[in-house]
């Protein structure tokens, strides 16, 4: 049992420890009140491995995760900064033990379904196979791969019967959902990992879901992907059906290993499945012993000096050993033993400096000098050469990677470099063996000054696990910043969306682009010459853009190949153009600026210069004709469609300005540009979403067009349902509230509602659900503010159709926004807690009503604010 003193260390956390140990589980959750969010995250973890350790009442668990709901927002936490043994302890103790919801909802901090996986994989331990399954049906199908192992742990230790096969058929599925990801890495994988648990339960290779997998495999493996994604799944797919194969001499599944073999593309793998192969003919019969010398030899090995070949090959096709040993190993070895080969290691250090770009190459000698095992002079001439700035990384670069075998001298370096050449604590957790308690508080205290929680939560559970608690508290103590956890953060205001203004749909369609003026210009000519560059000319010209004469001259000067040089410098001359009006030349200019790159990663090119121009056209109609948004929607079309989602809404809206002949055309040509360009159905909303907004701009709604309208609204109730690719969720939430002002007001309730909802539906599905479900009720409450409603939510959260949690994050996050609200009366009305809220939900809802009656400038206010004081 860990004992503590209250006199050192984090009070708070040391608080909460005596009161668990008196089995006063409420007591210790509310001792943590006044840590920030890190350090109430990890020791929540602490004291729930605790909880069980020490064979506490385990059905109270439940209250550290409703502390973490109050205290700790999804997201606030990056729970990779806790070190990974922890978290595993946490699952293997604690996660197998807490009820299916609160697992679903501890799942939201982790990254990838890391808690589920883990999870599974306790239980599956544990032999508790058939509780794990509603954790898998629960993942994210996103995660192919990984969900895949974690199907392939459970399957084995279930009895055979209708579970067995549904989890059976639920693994074959993940290897056919679409879309894609990327090139088919994911797929493959999951197929291989499929296969080899078929293998592994012994399935006949006639089995309809081997046959599937089989089959669907093949569908990927006979194309090379790019960076060779695909070899991998095939590769393990190949070798469990040939070791399967030669176990039960069954030529189906040799047949399939054969197959399979032939479609590895990677050399290596390739040639392990061969082994793989060759190994199931000699266990069939249809080799004799002798006839795998070949294979033994090609790896390393002397036929007459090894007693078993078989074992050998399995390890090779394992990979566990590819080569007798690598040459570095065979050279460290002589080094140790005494032998003269410094020829041979003055060659491996010119082959390291040829071969290793990375780094610098004093450092990379020395790191390699610490690989090879080389004598402390030898090393110190090495190091002596490292310039002195990054002496310290180098030397534990080198001893974390090096001295193999020989432990005892990895201390003498660690004193002379540690922490400070550690400085993220990358390679703290592998010379933990190694540190004295001198260098692990001299690590804390490092660690405490740059602020690297990672470092600092691996050193506290390093001390928490070896049984010093004072230790691990007082590196909690000094975690994280030191924010206060009463302050509920709305999830939009969290993380990396901290420092980015919310920009409501409101101020998106009132924003027209005034340029402030910065006067005429004297001598025109004179600052034309000093524009090295078309983007100095283009600011120029906005800076000056009510001088006629002045934007004559620059357009002049634009026609000059000094300032066509480069992609930029003809973006910069589109921005110019279309600053002055010339919206023609713009649009010409398009095509010299779009590469029409047909994948992401070759990123956005033509995008800004389109939305500009498009930009334009909104706020001066004037200039829209046929030919124009023609052109555009080409250029539109050349662009990877992640990018350019939001401009067919608006070369659709804009299409509505034309005479209907025209209009019906353009838009005809759009929705076939985007069914060609857009595989999933949810991703042409944005099309019908722009005629529909452009349509009631032009008409409004009335007699003539209501029916037609309802049809639109119509599709757009079917599309919502269907599957996404690249259009979000919460630009449909802005553009549902952006309808407001053309249509009556129980239409547009109708249609908002039933939209939102199919959308929190599909929201819960989705990795992370119900941070996403949050997400999207946040953003729909500012932007359906911005436009004057608070009835679309008052609808939602008196429906009770969110669970509990769910309506109390939705709740606190609009307290923290109230100033915004157009009514902020009605929605603190529709929002109070009741008897069974949480004392931290009804005093940060009396928080909010004191903001507005002081923003209301409520006679009782100020008396209010001092009662409250």
């Amino acid at each position: 049992m860990l004992s503590s003193q209250s006199d050192k260390g984090c009070k708070p956390f040391l608080d909460a420890y005596d009161k668990l140990k008196l089995g006063d589980i409420s007591g210790a959750v509310s001792a943590l009140d006044e840590l920030n969010e890190l350090q109430y995250y990890l020791s929540t973890i602490i004291l729930e491995i605790q909880l069980v350790e020490l064979g506490g009442d385990v059905t109270q668990l439940p209250l550290f995760t409703q502390g973490l709901r109050e205290n700790v927002p999804v997201g606030s936490v990056n729970t990779r900064d806790i070190y990974l043994d922890l978290t595993r302890t946490w699952e293997e103790k604690v996660g197998v033990l807490l009820p299916y919801d609160e697992v679903i909802y501890r799942n939201q901090y982790s990254n990838s379904d890391g808690t589920l996986h883990g999870v599974i994989y306790a239980l599956c331990q544990q032999g508790q196979h058939e509780k794990a399954i509603p954790y898998a049906q629960a993942s994210n199908t996103y995660s192919r791969e990984f969900l895949a192992e974690a199907w392939a742990k459970i399957i084995p230790g279930l009895a055979d019967g209708e579970l067995k096969e549904r989890a059976i058929r639920n693994l074959a599925d993940l290897g056919t959902l679409r879309p894609m990801i990327q090139d088919g890495g994911e797929e493959a994988a999951a197929y291989g990992t499929a296969i080899e648990t078929f293998a592994a339960i012994n399935l006949d290779s006639h089995h309809p879901e081997v046959q599937r997998c089989f089959k669907g495999l093949m569908r990927l493996a006979r194309h090379y992907a790019p960076k060779d994604v695909r070899s991998g799944g095939t590769f393990c797919a190949a070798v469990a059906a040939a070791r399967l194969a030669g176990k039960q001499n069954h030529e189906g599944w040799y047949k399939m290993a054969e197959t399979l073999t032939n479609h590895v593309w990677n050399d290596d793998l390739n040639d392990r499945a061969r082994v793989a192969l060759e190994l199931s003919s000699y266990q069939m019969g249809k080799r004799l012993i002798e006839d795998l010398k070949g294979s033994v030899e090609s790896i390393g090995y002397d036929w007459s000096a090894i007693d078993d070949p078989v074992f050998i090959l399995n390890q090779y096709v394992d990979g566990n050993s590819r080569q007798k040993q690598d040459a570095d190993t065979e050279l460290a070895n002589a080094i140790k033993s005494g032998k003269d080969v410094s020829v041979l290691v003055e060659q491996r250090m010119s082959d390291e400096d040829r071969n290793n770009p990375y780094n610098t190459k004093e450092g990379n000698r020395f790191e390699l000098g610490c690989k090879l095992c080389l004598p402390d002079d030898e090393l110190e001439k090495l190091y002596s050469a490292i310039h002195p700035s990054w002496q310290k990384e180098c030397l534990i670069k080198g001893v974390a990677h090096g001295f193999n075998g020989q432990p005892e001298r990895v201390l003498p370096y660690l004193d002379k470099g540690y922490p400070e050449g550690d400085q993220f604590g990358i390679y703290t957790k592998d010379l933990l063996p190694y540190l004295t308690n001198e260098l692990l508080d001299k690590a804390e205290k490092f660690y405490v000054e740059n602020e690297q929680s990672e470092a600092l939560t691996l050193l506290a559970a390093y001390w928490f696990t070896h049984g010093d608690l004072q230790k691990a508290t007082r590196i909690i103590g000094q975690l994280g910043e030191a924010t206060s956890v009463e302050e509920w953060t709305p999830s939009y205001r969290r993380g990396f969306s901290s420092d980015k203004p919310f920009i409501t749909i409101a101020e998106i369609e009132s924003g027209k682009n005034e340029l402030p003026y910065s006067g005429d210009v004297a001598d025109i000519s004179s600052v034309i010459k000093t524009c090295k560059t078309a983007s100095a000319l283009a600011e120029a010209v906005k800076n000056h853009w009510q001088d006629e004469a002045f934007v004559n001259a620059a357009l002049k000067a634009a026609q000059l190949k000094k300032y066509q040089k480069n992609y930029d410098d003809r973006c910069a001359l589109i921005q110019l153009f279309v600053v002055a009006g010339e919206i023609d030349q713009a649009v010409a200019l398009l095509p010299s600026v779009n590469k029409g790159k047909s994948k992401p990663g070759d990123g956005d090119y033509a995008v800004e210069p389109l939305k500009t121009i498009l930009g334009y056209l909104h706020d001066h109609p004037e200039h829209i004709t046929p030919e124009l948004l023609a052109s555009l929607l080409s250029e539109v079309a050349k662009v990877f469609p992640q990018y350019v989602w939001r401009l067919f809404f608006q070369l659709s809206r804009l299409s509505c300005r034309l005479p209907m002949a025209s209009r019906t055309k353009l838009l005809t040509e759009i929705l076939a540009v985007k069914r060609r360009v857009y595989s999933r159905h949810f991703d042409h909303m944005p099309f019908y979403l722009g005629v529909l907004k452009g349509t009631l701009e032009i008409e409004g709604y009335n007699e003539n067009n209501q029916s037609e309208i309802k049809a639109w609204l119509m599709t757009l109730s079917d599309l919502v349902q269907q599957d996404s690719i690249y259009v979000s969720a919460q630009w449909i939430v802005s553009q549902y509230a952006n309808l407001k002002p053309h249509l009556p007001e129980d239409i547009w309730q109708q249609w908002s509602v039933d939209t939102l909802t199919t959308l929190y539906h599909r929201a819960l599905k989705e990795y992370s659900g119900q941070l996403r479900a949050l997400e999207l009720f946040e953003c729909a409450y500012r932007h359906l503010w911005s436009v004057n409603d608070d009835s679309v939510m008052a609808i939602f959260l008196q429906s009770g159709q969110l669970p509990q949690h769910l309506h109390a994050e939705v709740c606190r996050s609009i307290w923290k926004d109230i100033h915004l609200a157009p009514n902020p009366f009605a929605v603190l009305t529709m929002t109070q807690p009741d008897q069974t809220s949480t004392d931290v939900m009804k005093r940060e809802f009396v928080e909010a009503l004191c903001r507005v009656i002081a923003q209301e400038k409520h006679p009782d206010a100020d008396r209010l604010k001092d009662l409250i004081a």
